[in-house]
């Protein structure tokens, strides 16, 4: 049988407070970087906005750094170059 001093009880609710308050903020941090992901690729793909504008909404320092962000694969990259004039 388990034995819940008030003390043990204490420190149980404490730990769970701390449980449920952290699972909120993984959520926040979660819902705002796909949420923040999801507009930039809109941004790219729906609305045609390049590169550099994005990166500075997104306050990054290279091209780089933002096609990875995006999820920009090489094959997408690779195709642009077989594209026929």
């Amino acid at each position: 049988m388990l034995n819940l001093t008030n003390e043990n009880f204490r420190k149980f609710t404490n730990l769970l407070i701390i449980f449920k308050i952290g699972v909120q903020l993984l959520k926040r941090v979660w819902l705002k970087r796909y949420t923040r992901k999801t507009w930039g690729f809109h941004q790219r793909v729906t609305f045609g906005t390049d590169l550099p504008t994005l990166m500075e909404c997104f306050n990054h320092s290279t091209q780089k750094q933002t096609l990875a962000y995006l999820c920009v694969q090489p094959d997408e990259i690779r195709n642009v170059y077989e594209n026929e004039l």
